[in-house]
Formats: C-alpha cells, sequence, structure tokens
C-alpha cells in the first residue's frame, strides 16, 4: 500500500514538472506598440508588449536592415506554471542611428512571424536646408543679373529700332 502510494506520490510530481515549461507564445497586433522617436537627429524605435501576466519571457534581439527596411526578430516565452496574475508591459528601444531623409519601415516579428509594420519618414533638418541655402542664393543672384542683362539688351534693340 505505501509502495503504491510512493509510485502516485512520484508520477504526481512528475507530471505537474512536465506541465511547468517555457513555450513559444504569439501575442496579438494589439498587445504590441511600436513607436519611432526623432531625438537629437537619431531615430529610436520604442517596442512594447503588454502581458496578461508576469509568466513572459522576451529575448528582443538585435535589429537588422535591408535598404529602407529595418527587421527585428524577437522571441517570446510563456511559463505554463503559475506566475504573478498583473498585467505586465516589457519595452526595448532599438536605436536606428542617423538616417537619410526618405521613407523607410519597421517590421516587428514574433517568433518568426509578422505582427506589426510601422512606417515612417525621416524629414530633411533645418541644418541640412542651410547647408544649401548659400548655393540657392548664388543660384538666384545669377538668375537675376541673366534678367537684368536680357532686359538691357531688349531695351537697347527697342530704342534703336526707334532711332
Amino acid at each position: 500500500m505505501v509502495l503504491i502510494l510512493v509510485i502516485l506520490v512520484s508520477l504526481t510530481v512528475d507530471v505537474n514538472q512536465a506541465e511547468e515549461k517555457w513555450v513559444p507564445y504569439q501575442p496579438d497586433p494589439k498587445q504590441v506598440t511600436v513607436r519611432v522617436n526623432e531625438v537629437d537627429g537619431k531615430i529610436f524605435v520604442e517596442t512594447s508588449i503588454t502581458f496578461k501576466n508576469a509568466g513572459f519571457y522576451v529575448d528582443w534581439n538585435s535589429v537588422a536592415q535591408n535598404d529602407s527596411s529595418f527587421y527585428v526578430y524577437v522571441k517570446v516565452k510563456a511559463w505554463t506554471g503559475p506566475s504573478a496574475q498583473v498585467i505586465t508591459q516589457k519595452t526595448h528601444v532599438y536605436n536606428l542611428g542617423s538616417l537619410p531623409p526618405g521613407s523607410y519601415s519597421f517590421v516587428f516579428n514574433v517568433n518568426g512571424n509578422p505582427v506589426k509594420t510601422v512606417k515612417f519618414k525621416v524629414e530633411p533638418s533645418w541644418f541640412e536646408i542651410s547647408s544649401y541655402l548659400p548655393f540657392l542664393i548664388l543660384v538666384m543672384l545669377i538668375l537675376i543679373v541673366f534678367i537684368f542683362i536680357v532686359f538691357v539688351r531688349i531695351k537697347r534693340q527697342h530704342e534703336s529700332l526707334r532711332s
């Protein structure tokens, strides 16, 4: 009788241990937030995942770039055992650095599946525009001088025809 009780207890412990493990978890796009911010000429992407409890693990990995697209391949796992029943948000910020003006996309993948894509634009800064300002002024002056010379020639031709 004691032997049967020991066997049942050991089977119960093994079953509970087998249930408590990390398993892949795929969040719903509603759980994921992706925000793009520019600070001092650098682009930062803040990614957040909101979970229903504290039993989740996120391996954020690094960002990869292909032309104007940035990709992140995050791994998320859920703990099958007990965990604190509190809404938990996990956040990570990716520094994309200084990007030239243009259109870009950021694709957030979880466990190999795309969950959210955000498109964003980098506008030229005033510094970049102002660096062309001397050139623009020079072109405008040349254009004004050209128009003045043409106007003077037309006026002289008009006066010579009158005489």
